[in-house]
């Protein structure tokens, strides 16, 4: 899905779990990460934030 939405020019923010940031890591500079639980109000509310 990532990759989807680079490829057609979309701004990617995404909440990731901790443990997994390190699998984004390919997109590094392209994509911003929080990471935190997706159940977490104050990281969700970060990462959508403006």
């Amino acid at each position: 899905m990532t990759e989807h939405a680079l490829a057609r020019g979309y701004e990617v923010t995404g909440v990731c779990r901790p443990e997994s940031v390190g699998k984004l890591a390919r997109f590094e500079g392209r994509i911003t990460v929080f990471p935190g639980r997706t159940d977490n109000r104050k990281v969700v509310e970060a990462a959508t934030e403006g």
